[in-house]
């Protein structure tokens, strides 16, 4: 089954590498700079306050039925790396 998560980040550097985790193993990148006016609006002039917003699909089949962890991190021009949220899900194939 594909499922699909979002999240957006606006930072003060300019993010390069987008990093999606499942249960703390990297599972794949996310498809960026996707517009967020909600965002926008209240983040303006950071580097890329006008498309922080990303998506990445996964196929929940590939995991085990119960509650897991996602997580994302972004990589920065200067090279610092961060987490940028996590949360608990649950999967029911």
């Amino acid at each position: 089954m594909k499922t699909g998560v979002s999240r957006w980040q606006a930072t003060l550097e300019f993010p390069i590498i987008f990093l999606v985790w499942v249960d703390g193993e990297p599972i794949g990148n996310p498809s960026y700079s996707r517009p967020r006016t909600d965002v926008t609006a209240r983040f303006p002039g950071l580097n890329n306050t006008n498309v922080p917003g990303g998506v990445f699909f996964f196929d929940s089949t590939a995991y085990e039925n119960g509650v897991h962890t996602i997580s994302w991190s972004v990589t920065d021009d200067s090279g610092k790396t961060g987490g940028v949220g996590s949360r608990f899900f649950k999967i029911e194939n």
